[in-house]
């Protein structure tokens, strides 16, 4: 309401409420002290009543007609804004909308109806929300917010949804309209539709993401592609390398830049290191011929000082027409494939080698038995090798030993073990049989199949022969040894009777023991010769002992044997005994005699033994004896090796010898021990050390013999590494017979075409990868094959699953000693990632060169100040009837001279890496001399080598015609709106005092004058009553004095309605007691204030707590039918607690509608000072209304 309303209404008002007071209050007063005649006073006071109600009638009228008179002239005003706003709201060409602040459409106009396919009816009073694209719901949810919170929203972008499901992009601007208090009424949100300028804008970034995305992934797979990849200009300046060039060249880019093709600093030759001719070169040959040219090798010489070999295959690059401009070359550094194939031709020539020159036996064993020998194996079974190539292992082995070796055979054909050793015999042609150790080594196929065993036989007939007499040897010395009788007796001194014997002297001697005990040797006469017993005596005394002394004992039958006698003085107890040991030795010497003939015969067989032989002490590792074959294995003379030790000579460190004697005397003895020792001269020979433990002269002593295995080990190791090598090449190696049928598939092969080598071979070539030539005819391929030996080119397979393989594949024939074809070996390398990488490179850039002729906007590229480059769009933007037009001007003469300061200097920073805000609007010139308006996109890249940079460039010259436009509308449309708000304000305010009259005119007219009407009868009674019931004229003037409170609490209530300031400045505690005693005075409720102290609440919290008390009150007494109230406040942190409790019927909230009983506006009285407000009640069991304030915080 204006402050000049009010001011009028509270002139009419106070003084007619003043006046009414004093009247009501001592008008009765008065007539009293007038008259004491009671009917004249009650004739008065009805006159004064009447009075009364004619004067309140005649102000209310007054009032009345002037406030319709206002009222009127303003519904005319606003009914005229009214009309002006509707026909611009109605005809704007934008989409209008006008929204409560609870987000439901209020109205909308008929271009927002038209764009969207709703009619005005289906979007009054639908959520806002609803028009926007699902995606966009939440940004407009979020814009929605802000606005609410800042009551303004300028160009936010957003996206509407159309009934049929299109998306329509708008720009969303918003302003509030609010009532005098602040508290927005509604908003008017307007939407200019940007649908097509987005679109335009959509497809240009998603052009220049594709355009990114294309260059990005040529980049990506030239960068990471294995094979190096350079681009030649016509001129043969090499103007781009990628990675692998640089890794395979040897130079960075930039070196590599610098140089020509042909550049003298390669050094360039043939392969062979001769020269290579310049026009041979693979840049020469494609700008001489037009075509690709594949497979060219050569060598050059990288700046290590390495000889790197190259095989290079190059391609035409063309501009339009058919002008070559450059030349795309892929390299790749197969040195160290070359190197391979020579190390592995190498390898087969040298087990060739070892396997014919070796001086032992060397046999190919197929598992089917056939054998292949060299020539030291036929002469050992004195056959050739032609009678051996048709025999089988079993023919030249004795059949008692057949199966036992071919149980040693099982595992390794198994795959348990992977070689064996073992002696047997072999049938020598004359039928005599070859004693050899042999050594089994299996060779597999990539799949672990057998392919055949390479066998190493040693003769060791010879040593079998000198092993089977040691054998003989040593089991007479056993027999000795373990059978010789050993006698033993305890004789008494001093008189030497016998008082014990043992078992083998009862055996020895013939005696029993309860024969011998208590006599002498004497007695029994078991000394043939006295002397003998004399001198033999006679050394026990004089050295205490005797020890090995031979003497001739008579037995019990006469017989007289020799013995070897040991005698110890011992004590037992106090008593002193002569222990004597007798060892019959009657039959040693007789085999003394036969062992000296033995010993003789070894003698002669460790002499000539092929394998070294030493005999050893194994208490200080001293050599007893060493044949001639031992010492010309380690190079010693005989006369160096005796008395000497292993450790000595260094033949091994001591370390190791104390390991071999701990083996030794762990086992016995050591069978086919394999280690390695040093020779004099240092040469490392692995040796097989076999030894076995003997006695010689009371000291344990080991009989070692050794087999110098160290050439064996070396073909077994270069077996090993060839099959390796083999194993671990990437390439798919493939050999096969002269008849192209599948001998060996590495594991190289199995990886590149998915078979198993289990599966193939045996298996012809053409049948398993069937070949097509995409360069060449199939008939000249196998014609230059036989006629060279060697081809290499490209083909075309197949994988087992069918899929199709590039492959470059290098095939060589293989020829036996003869010059005979004995088989083929193929190297090959899938290079289907290159073929297609090549062809993904060419489909990119194709795609590219379209994208730039075919995109709507201009795209430039410009180097060193000039324009290099345009696309058609780019050319017709500038005025230009063809790109040619455009290509060598400078750059600087397209810019419009207001931009020329700073142009340069953003070129510059570009081409330097800095970053630019990006787009940016300028102004160019076209060739005629009229500037455009454009949008620049501006990227750095490399044209031909050469720092340059990429111009996007869109005529922006329309859209800016229209945001022009557009800006000149939304001013014209926030004028209109400012000025419809401030009507709409206007308004509102006048509506809300009227209704604010309205009100204070009810309560005047429900609440005081209705008090006032009842105290004025109850005083015109009570002087009635005076003296016939003074209790009922007490109970009158207590109910009087009620009344009368009441109408006076009311009264204060109504005053601070009409001062807000007032109200707002009275603290919560006083408003609820006044509340509460203006209740108390018109209604008969029994009240209860619990009121505790409370935080200071700032002015708009007191007033809306204040009118939500007094609204849930009214409730009270027009709903609650209750007997008794309950008014609380308490502190709440912060804030504060309101509640308001009775004891009336109650209701179920659930089935009340928000809109009945108050409920909604308390809800809104709460919600606007941000409290919560909390409803409980049931029918019967009252009510309860509680508000939380939470505090500022």
């Amino acid at each position: 309401m204006p402050d000049g309303d009010q001011r009028a209404a509270l002139r009419v008002v106070l003084p007619y409420t003043l006046v009414a007071v004093i009247w009501l209050l001592f008008s009765d007063a008065a007539l009293l002290r007038l008259t004491a005649d009671a009917a004249l006073v009650s004739r008065l006071q009805s006159a004064k009543g009447l009075l009364f109600v004619a004067v309140t009638a005649g102000l209310l009228f007054a009032l009345l007609l002037r406030e319709l008179r206002r009222r009127r002239a303003i519904e005319d005003a606003l009914r005229a804004s009214e009309a002006r706003f509707r026909a611009f709201f109605e005809h704007a060409p934008v989409y209008c909308y006008m929204v409560a602040p609870n987000g439901l459409i209020l109205d909308v106009n008929a271009a927002a109806c038209a764009a969207l396919g709703y009619s005005r009816t289906e979007l009054v009073g639908a959520p806002v929300s609803h028009l926007y694209a699902p995606a966009a719901r939440a940004k407009a949810q979020a814009v929605f917010e802000r606005w609410r919170a800042t009551g303004r929203v300028l160009n936010e972008e957003l996206s509407l949804q159309t009934r049929l499901g299109a998306e329509r992009v708008v720009l969303l601007s918003a302003e509030a309209v609010r009532d005098a208090a602040g508290q927005v009424l509604y908003a008017v949100f307007v939407q200019r539709d940007i649908t097509d300028r987005a679109q335009t804008e959509a497809a240009l970034r998603y052009a220049n993401a594709a355009l990114r995305a294309s260059e990005e992934r040529l980049a990506r797979v030239v960068e990471t592609a294995p094979d190096g990849l350079i681009i030649v200009d016509a001129a043969g300046q090499i103007t781009f390398a990628n990675a692998a060039a640089e890794r395979i060249l040897g130079l960075t880019r930039s070196a590599l830049t610098e140089r020509q093709y042909d550049d003298p600093a390669w050094r360039i030759t043939a392969v062979d290191g001769g020269p290579f001719p310049p026009e041979a070169l693979p840049f020469a040959q494609v700008m001489a011929t037009g075509r690709v040219i594949t497979g060219v090798e050569h060598a050059i010489e990288h700046p290590d000082g390495r000889r790197v070999i190259l095989t290079i295959n190059a391609a035409p690059l063309r501009e339009s027409g058919d002008a070559i401009s450059g030349v795309v070359a892929v390299i790749n550094d197969i040195t160290e494939r070359r190197q391979v194939e020579t190390a592995l031709r190498e390898s087969e020539a040298k087990f060739r080698h070892v396997f014919e020159a070796a001086n032992v036996g060397k046999s190919i064993t197929l598992p089917t038995g056939e054998i292949f020998v060299n020539q030291a194996f036929a002469d050992m079974l004195g056959y050739s090798r032609d009678e051996l190539a048709s025999k089988t292992w079993q023919a030249v082995t004795p059949p008692d030993e057949i199966d036992s070796i071919q149980a040693i055979l099982a595992p390794l054909l198994n795959g348990e073990k992977d070689a064996a050793r073992f002696s047997k015999r072999y049938v020598r042609k004359d039928g005599s049989f070859l004693w050899a150790d042999v050594s089994v080594a299996i060779q597999r196929g990539p799949d672990g199949r057998p392919l055949h065993f390479i066998t190493t036989i040693v003769d060791i007939t010879e040593q079998r022969r000198a092993q089977e007499a040691l054998r003989e040897s040593e089991q007479r010395y056993a027999w000795i040894f373990e059978k010789a009788p050993f006698a033993a007796s305890l004789s008494r001194l001093p008189d030497g009777a016998i008082e014990q014997v043992n078992e083998e002297f009862e055996r020895l001697f013939g005696y029993s023991r309860q024969e011998v005990l208590g006599r002498t040797s004497l007695a029994l006469g078991m000394h043939p010769d006295p002397e003998a017993r004399l001198r033999a005596a006679a050394q026990v005394r004089e050295q205490g002992y005797g020890r090995r002394v031979e003497m001739a004992l008579r037995t019990k039958s006469g017989a007289v044997r020799d013995f070897l006698v040991n005698t110890d003085f011992v004590e037992i107890g106090a008593k002193s005994f002569v222990l004597l040991t007798a060892q019959d030795v009657t039959e040693r010497k007789r085999m003394e005699a036969e062992l000296r003939r033995s010993e003789e015969r070894f003698s002669k067989v460790f002499a000539a033994s092929p394998a070294g032989i030493t005999i050893t002490r194994i208490a200080d590792g001293m050599f007893v004896d060493a044949n001639e074959a031992f010492c010309g294995m380690f190079e010693f003379s005989r006369a160096e090796v005796i008395g000497r030790t292993s450790t000595e000579l260094k033949m091994w460190t001591p370390e190791a010898r104390a390991r071999l004697i701990q083996a030794q005397l762990a086992s016995g003895g050591l069978r086919d021990f394999e280690l390695q020792a040093r020779s004099k001269t240092g040469r490392l020979i692995t040796v097989l050390f076999s030894s076995v433990p003997i006695q010689l002269e009371g000291e344990t002593h080991h009989v070692t013999t050794m087999i110098d295995i160290t050439e064996r080990k070396q073909a077994e190791e270069t077996v090993r590494y060839q099959a390796n090598l083999l194993e671990n090449i990437s390439d798919a190696v493939i050999s096969t017979g002269p008849d192209f049928v599948i001998r060996s598939w590495n594991r190289g092969a199995e990886l590149v075409y998915g078979w198993p080598a289990a599966d193939v071979i045996g298996r012809p070539a053409g049948e398993v990868i069937p070949s097509a030539y995409p360069n060449d005819d199939a008939a000249r391929v196998f014609a230059h094959f036989q006629e060279q030996g060697f081809w290499k080119g490209e083909v075309v397979q197949r994988r087992k699953d069918g899929a199709p393989l590039a492959i470059l594949s290098s095939v060589t024939l293989i020829r036996d000693a003869a010059g005979r074809p004995n088989g083929v070996v193929a190297v090959n390398r899938d290079i289907t990632d290159l073929k297609q990488a090549q062809a993904a490179l060419r489909e990119s850039e194709e795609r590219y060169r379209n994208l730039l002729e075919v995109a709507p906007v201009g795209i430039a590229v410009h180097s060193e100040g000039k324009l290099v480059f345009t696309n058609p769009a780019g050319a017709r933007l500038l005025g230009a009837a063809s790109p040619e037009q455009l290509i060598g001007k400078p750059v600087l003469e397209i810019i419009h001279p207001d931009g020329l300061e700073a142009a340069p200097a953003r070129i510059q920073r570009m081409l330097a890496g800095e970053q630019e805000p990006y787009p940016v609007e300028d102004v160019f010139v076209r060739l005629d001399g009229t500037p455009v308006e454009v949008e620049v996109m501006a990227t750095p890249l490399k044209y031909e080598g050469k720092p340059a940079v990429q111009m996007i460039v869109s005529d922006i010259t329309e859209r800016k015609k229209a945001q022009d436009a557009l800006r000149q509308l939304n001013a014209e449309l926030e004028q209109r709106v400012a000025e419809r708000t401030a009507a709409l304000k206007a308004q509102y305010q006048r509506q809300a005092t009227l209704e604010e009259r309205q009100r204070l005119a009810r309560d005047l007219h429900d609440v005081v004058s209705q008090t006032l009407f009842s105290a004025s009868v109850i005083a015109e009674t009570l002087p009635r009553l005076w003296e016939r019931s003074p209790d009922q004229v007490r109970r009158g003037l207590d109910e009087l004095h009620r009344l009368t409170r009441g109408a006076l609490a009311e009264m204060r209530a109504l005053l601070l309605e009409l001062r807000p300031e007032a109200l707002a400045q009275t603290n919560l505690a006083d408003l609820l007691r006044q509340l509460a005693s203006a209740l108390a005075g018109r209604t008969d409720l029994e009240l209860t204030l619990a009121i505790e102290p409370a935080p200071a609440l700032p002015g708009e919290v007191r007033l809306g707590l204040y009118r939500i008390a007094q609204e849930a009150l009214n409730n009270v007494v027009n709903h609650a039918r209750a007997r008794r109230v309950e008014i609380a406040l308490a502190a709440l942190g912060d804030g504060v607690s309101l509640a308001i409790r009775d004891d009336g019927q109650g209701f179920d909230p659930d089935t009340v509608r928000p809109g009945r009983l108050g409920l909604g506006i308390l809800g809104e009285r709460a919600a606007a000072i941000g409290a919560t407000l909390a409803i409980s009640s049931a029918p019967g069991a009252g009510t309860e209304i509680s508000v939380a304030w939470p505090g500022e915080s």
